[in-house]
């Protein structure tokens, strides 16, 4: 057995799609597949027992979705390089992705053997980032106000987070709409509303909306 492939882990609950997936992969010469597991958690666990060079995970898997997994295997080793699949193409999921660390997302119905390409390039330095994610990201960079806030109180108990938060729901985004602004999942920006609902005493997002314009009063505003 050569020494010097590169070695990778495969996580996806599909076991069909990951059948096909490992048959590509042994097919290029480069490439040994080292475990194979349907389960987010253990799949971190495998990572950072096996410390390969890369891990190819899907976006769901059982017990820790693929963009949690991602984060909390790059928290224990940080060196492991994660390539993200997705059952189609999703922009936005992949961002998300990207913030958590992953050197790309590729949907599967690209193939197998434009995945095996992708994970050539992760492999080798190179980010699998497609067009439309690039765009979104300058977009974002764009819109970015200076210094990356807005207009906020002097003192407030909401974090530049929260505020972003709040400020979108004051637009009228859903938390589907504010986690593709923010590139978080929707869970994240669940429970930055509900710290936000806690931290104002109030029990509703139009609640929250209508302390807006107090919470900003010219006196305690800031750039």
């Amino acid at each position: 057995m050569r020494s010097d492939r590169l070695r990778v882990i495969l996580a996806d609950a599909d076991p069909l799609a990951c059948r096909a997936i490992r048959q590509g992969f042994d097919h290029a010469c480069e490439f040994l597949v080292v475990a194979e597991t349907a389960d987010g958690v253990e799949a971190c666990e495998l990572a950072v027992h096996y410390r390969p060079e890369m891990v190819l995970m899907s976006g769901n898997l059982l017990g820790l979705d693929g963009v949690a997994a991602c984060g909390r295997i790059l928290a224990k080793a940080p060196d492991v390089r994660v390539l993200l699949l997705a059952s189609e193409s999703d922009p936005a999921r992949e961002l998300v992705g990207l913030r958590a660390g992953a050197w790309g997302m590729v949907a599967k119905e690209v193939g197998v053997d434009a995945l095996v390409d992708a994970a050539r390039g992760v492999c080798a330095g190179r980010m699998a980032v497609s067009p439309e994610a690039t765009r979104r990201l300058v977009e974002r960079l764009r819109l970015e106000p200076e210094g990356g806030v807005g207009m906020r109180p002097v003192r407030s108990r909401l974090t530049p987070r929260e505020w972003e938060v709040l400020d979108f729901l004051a637009q009228g985004l859903s938390t589907r709409d504010i986690s593709e602004q923010l590139f978080l999942t929707q869970d994240t920006v669940q429970s930055h509303i509900k710290n936000i609902l806690r931290k104002l005493g109030v029990h509703s997002r139009a609640e929250a909306i209508a302390r807006i314009p107090e919470l900003r009063s010219p006196l305690t505003l800031v750039a």
